[in-house]
């Protein structure tokens, strides 16, 4: 085969389209054999595999399924429709090879033309890991034979298994206490008690479970247990627990955990945000790696720009717009400043939290091009494995720096949304706020003159009135005070200090929206788990 004959991606996810998921020709060696899906001939559901063997035989087999160690017995059976020769079998792979190949039964030929091949109460080897299913075709010149109804149902034996499932870093005391119980079967009259026990095993608080049943997955796949929800709330003494489960004489107990004011907090608040300050990009992170990219980043079209600097991506290197990460830590900062305040380890009289927003912050300002719009994100891709201060030379303009994309990720048009509200709102909290001012009026402008007119540029105009006092900022609020339920919930810190600001009350109204808003989300938390999926910024 020659360089250009090799087949295109495009060509590639064509052809897998016409296969069947999960089967593939049982051979180390390539095999030119026809064997497609086939929509005309089927014994049922929405297409057969239809084979045209051309050497002597041709076998397809599913992927390796792996084996329960529970696994006690099979039953199996498949449809085929030809005249060649037939069969099929189940083939039994153990760490070191095949253990063992079990024919199944050929049934006589129905008026249809279909066969059935079955197989019943199989038991698996010992040392059984993995099992194939595998149809065996026999060349019969150039008649084609279908295949269909696959089916392997396996009978297992488990022992009873019940988990506690707490939260594990703990509970605050006068706060939610919920936790969940899963188990493998269902007790006969599906009452299940707990009961929270002391240090010494003391048993000091009961009550029962609610039942929930089952659950199913995004795609309809059951996930195997049975559901139970408890409710500690009630409880609040401090100190160290276990929770004990009984049902249908079976016991469980959690691991330990605590009940303490302001635990979750005390415990939860500091590694959340020192995530972000081991994402860093453009320093050296102390025993993680060196500095890097240095060098970023060069436009398209071959500009340098000075914007090092910002996070990492969640997995890979890439920096992307980081602007609605800092806008949320701004706001979760504004929400509760005083206790993070409180939070002062680097000792310079600030908040380690407000350092590392300042660190994005920086990022997204240089972000903001001088016209207004907005940079996209600095990308090499996913191809380099390798620490990150080895990817690039880290020296501007040696033809080795990232590429910074034209209005890439979410702000495909130069949308400056979040820009310009992180900058905005950090004015206020640092002494030297004129380079964030200016940065968020420049952004401002380009969005107002491009038809943007947000939630977000509504808390940009807020804060610098805020800031400024310039009547602009004053009549350009009132514009774009938000007239959605979504904008109201969106800006509700800006829609408290615009009320502030100008002598106004929506509380009222803000109330109502986010009681909407939170019958909503507990709705939706009507699980095991009490727990809100969100997906695209909305809860699904």
């Amino acid at each position: 085969m020659q360089d250009g004959d090799y087949p295109k991606g495009e060509n590639l996810e064509e052809e897998k389209l016409t296969k069947p998921r999960g089967w593939n020709p049982d051979s180390i060696k390539p095999v030119n054999d026809f064997w497609q899906l086939d929509k005309e001939e089927k014994f049922t559901g929405d297409s057969s595999v239809k084979i045209i063997s051309t050497a002597e035989s041709f076998d397809l087999a599913t992927e390796n399924i792996e084996v329960s160690p529970e696994l006690v017995s099979v039953n199996s059976e498949i449809m085929a429709k030809g005249s060649g020769g037939l069969s099929a079998k189940l083939r039994w792979i153990g760490l070191k090879g095949i253990l063992r190949e079990d024919q199944l039964t050929k049934s006589e030929r129905e008026d249809n033309g279909w066969i059935k091949f079955y197989i019943d109460d199989v038991e698996p080897p010992k040392g059984a890991k993995w099992l194939q299913f595998i149809c065996e075709t026999m060349k019969n010149e150039d008649s084609p034979t279908w295949w269909d109804d696959a089916k392997v149902i396996g009978e297992f034996v488990r022992p009873k298994n019940i988990e506690v499932l707490v939260n594990q870093v703990g509970y605050d005391v006068d706060a939610p206490k919920k936790f969940t119980v899963q188990s493998n079967f269902l007790p006969e009259d599906k009452k299940v008690k707990y009961e929270l026990v002391d240090e010494d095993g003391k048993s000091v608080f009961a009550v029962p479970l609610a039942y929930f049943g089952r659950m199913k997955g995004a795609y309809g796949n059951d996930w195997g247990k049975e559901y139970w929800r408890g409710d500690m709330t009630d409880f609040n003494t401090p100190g160290e627990y276990k929770l004990r489960v009984r049902m249908d004489g079976e016991k469980s107990q959690s691991y330990p955990f605590k009940i303490e004011e302001n635990l979750l907090w005390n415990q939860t608040s500091y590694p959340a945000y020192k995530f972000f300050y081991y994402q860093r990009c453009g320093m050296e992170i102390p025993d993680f790696h060196g500095a890097c990219h240095l060098d970023d980043a060069v436009t398209m079209d071959g500009e340098q720009l000075s914007v090092a600097g910002g996070w990492h991506d969640a997995g890979d290197y890439n920096a992307y717009t980081n602007a609605p990460y800092v806008f949320g830590l701004l706001r979760a900062y504004t929400i509760a400043k005083s206790e993070f305040d409180d939070q002062d380890r680097h000792r310079n009289k600030q908040s380690d939290f407000l350092d590392e927003i300042l660190w994005g912050a920086d990022h997204v300002r240089r972000l903001i091009s001088p016209d207004g719009s907005g940079y996209g994100s600095i990308t090499s891709g996913y191809g380099f494995w390798a620490p990150p201060e080895l990817e690039t030379d880290n020296i501007p303009g040696t033809g080795d720096e990232r590429k910074l994309l034209d209005y890439g990720g979410d702000h495909n048009d130069g949308d400056t949304s979040e820009h310009i509200a992180s900058m905005a709102r950090i004015a206020h909290y640092l002494n030297d706020d004129a380079q964030w001012i200016e940065s968020a009026e420049r952004g401002l402008k380009w969005a107002i003159d491009n038809g943007k007119n947000g939630s977000r540029q509504f808390s940009a105009t807020v804060d610098l009135y805020a800031l400024t006092k310039n009547e602009r900022y004053a009549r350009r609020a009132h514009e774009l005070f938000p007239k959605s339920s979504d904008g109201l919930i969106e800006a509700i810190e800006s829609v408290e200090l615009y009320d502030q600001l100008f002598n106004e009350d929506h509380s009222e109204l803000l109330k109502k929206e986010l009681v909407k808003e939170a019958d909503q989300l507990l709705e939706i938390s009507n699980n095991p788990f009490g727990l809100i999926y969100f997906w695209n910024g909305r809860n699904t």
